[in-house]
């Protein structure tokens, strides 16, 4: 039996319980086999088209975890492929491999990069399986006297690609730029030496101006910023850095296989109703996707027939039929109104009676979502979404500081 033959034959088994009886495959390396095992279901879903191939080799359960999906890996290589086309790219950083397979896709030849020698070696491994025969493997830390500068100064990369780690040396996790690793402020000169564009992945709770400002003072000028959703959560924040380009930076969103580029719009004012019964009026509740929410620019949404609940209440309400052909509403999750209320002891007793099966939000009021799921004893999966939330009133004429929270019964209807 070869180690891919086991693994398939025990994929769906208790792990643990494999790791136990190891003695009874004596020419099988059992842990190498359960690694494999447990990095394949969690990316079964995630990366279908490595699932697909049992021999792919797995290092270690980090590198399955931190790596990308099909979906992001796909967007990155679109932005290259958009700005530069066939080109030559230098991923310095290349962990599983995934970013690396996709990029050669688009690219004529691409440079992957890890410090680990044993992640290297599963990639040299990996990128035959998948047919990416057009990916020169390399194992360097990325340094200021790594002989990485030395392999790109013969490879010659039209853009570098870098993703650090975002964790400190305890296993902490990080999110200034300088504190990931390796140090991309460092290395920036250096990286400018190499080529004019260097794509940048941080963590999708970096702050975008406090990083384009890190950037720019270390001498990068900084094109676009896209923010990256993916199964429902913002994944990625990609930053695009070109020697050439002298403009403001564009800040493009991406969500569900579309993107929109929404530069301007976040400074947008928001506006908020009015009064009470501006509320009782409204239709329709828009709750922006975590990439829009990401990029600033969600308050651009009052510009499309909607107020905002509350200043800090990022829940949008209209009275109006929504327009079809607004963009940004495809960056969100758009509800039309069933019932509105005063948020009290009433209200949630009977919300939870009419609307017993119903996904819960809460925002802005002294409840979280699982405290006001809990009160109203709603269970998940009905087509109904409640939403309790605090509003501010444009008009204070609602009680001393203007605002009132309300419960929204709603159901989704894109």
């Amino acid at each position: 039996m070869t180690l891919t033959d086991f693994i398939l034959e025990h994929e769906a088994d208790d792990t643990a319980r494999l790791l136990l009886s190891r003695s009874r495959w004596p020419g099988i390396d059992v842990e190498k086999a359960v690694t494999a095992i447990e990095c394949r279901k969690k990316l079964r879903t995630k990366l279908p088209e490595w699932y697909a191939i049992p021999g792919i080799e797995y290092p270690d359960r980090l590198a399955a975890e931190q790596c990308s999906s099909s979906e992001t890996a796909s967007y990155k290589a679109s932005i290259v492929s958009r700005i530069l086309g066939q080109c030559r790219l230098a991923d310095l950083t290349g962990g599983l491999g995934v970013d690396s397979a996709a990029f050669s896709k688009v690219c004529e030849s691409v440079l992957y990069n890890e410090m680990s020698p044993v992640r290297s070696s599963a990639a040299e491994k990996n990128f035959k399986l998948l047919g990416r025969n057009n990916v020169k493997v390399t194992s360097h830390i990325a340094c200021e006297d790594s002989p990485i500068w030395n392999e790109l100064e013969a490879f010659l990369p039209d853009i570098i690609f870098i993703d650090p780690a975002r964790r400190s040396d305890t296993g902490s996790k990080v999110f200034l730029i300088e504190e990931c690793s390796p140090d991309i402020i460092g290395l920036m000169g250096r990286m400018k030496g190499c080529c004019g564009k260097i794509l940048i992945k941080l963590s999708p709770m970096a702050d975008i101006t406090m990083a384009v400002s890190r950037l720019e003072n270390a001498g990068a000028k900084v094109r676009e910023v896209h923010c990256v959703e993916a199964g429902g959560e913002c994944k990625e924040l990609l930053i695009l850095c070109d020697n050439d380009w002298a403009g403001d930076y564009s800040l493009i969103v991406f969500r569900n296989g579309k993107s929109l580029d929404i530069s301007g719009l976040t400074r947008h004012t928001p506006t908020c109703p009015a009064s009470d019964e501006e509320i009782m009026s409204m239709k329709y509740i828009f709750e922006p996707g975590k990439a829009l929410a990401k990029s600033g620019a969600f308050n651009a949404i009052c510009q499309s027939r909607f107020v905002k609940a509350g200043e800090h209440t990022h829940l949008y309400l209209s009275a109006l039929e929504p327009d079809p052909e607004d963009e940004l509403l495809g960056f969100g999750k758009l509800f039309r109104i069933i019932e509105i209320s005063a948020l009290d002891k009433r209200s949630i007793a009977l919300f939870g009676k009419k609307y017993p099966d119903s996904d819960v939000s809460a925002r802005n009021i002294k409840m979280t979502s699982d405290g006001l799921r809990s009160r109203l004893r709603s269970r998940s999966g009905g087509k109904t979404h409640i939403f309790g939330f605090r509003a501010d009133f444009s008009r204070k004429e609602n009680g001393p500081d203007g605002t009132r929270n309300y419960i929204i019964a709603a159901e989704r209807i894109s």
